[in-house]
């Protein structure tokens, strides 16, 4: 398939999928943030923001935390790259290193308080611009949309490990 210009259609879709997650990554990160918090956050990298996105959406629901081990699965990282990167957030409170209480030999990576806050803090002004965006289509397009990013990432998780 090919777009207006005779271009592979996959090479806009591509950019816009790009320019979009690094439009949610920044909105994410700054919406309403308090400015002590926006300072912390600026000072991560984007790899360390990923990691600390990535344990939160992991541990929110669970007091018990990952084990490191799954962590690196999850970037495809060996265990002690993900180590250094899990240690830097662990130095700035971000996240916290704990002992599995039912096996004393597993490391489990949970967030602290002050990295709970950061994304909460962020998640519900990012949920507050998803909702303006929403706001603005109608309940077919709507549902298109979702049908769309819904497919789009069924697709991903089925190719994910063909690179």
């Amino acid at each position: 398939m090919r777009d207006r210009n005779n271009e592979p259609a996959y090479t806009d879709i591509g950019g816009m999928i790009c320019d979009a997650a690094d439009e949610l990554r920044d909105i994410w990160w700054s919406c309403k943030l308090p400015e002590e918090v926006k300072r912390e956050i600026m000072k991560l990298t984007v790899s360390q923001q990923r990691m600390l996105r990535m344990v939160w959406r992991l541990t929110r629901n669970s007091s018990r935390g990952i084990m490191l081990r799954e962590l690196a699965d999850k970037f495809g990282l060996t265990s002690s790259a993900v180590s250094v990167m899990v240690e830097s957030l662990v130095k700035i409170k971000c996240l916290e290193r704990t002992v599995d209480p039912d096996d004393r030999r597993k490391v489990m990576i949970k967030i602290s308080a002050d990295g709970m806050k950061q994304c909460r803090i962020a998640e519900e002004s990012f949920s507050e611009k998803i909702a303006e965006f929403v706001e603005t289509y109608d309940a077919d397009k709507l549902a298109a949309f979702k049908g769309v990013l819904t497919d789009f990432t069924k697709f991903l998780i089925l190719k994910k490990g063909d690179c």
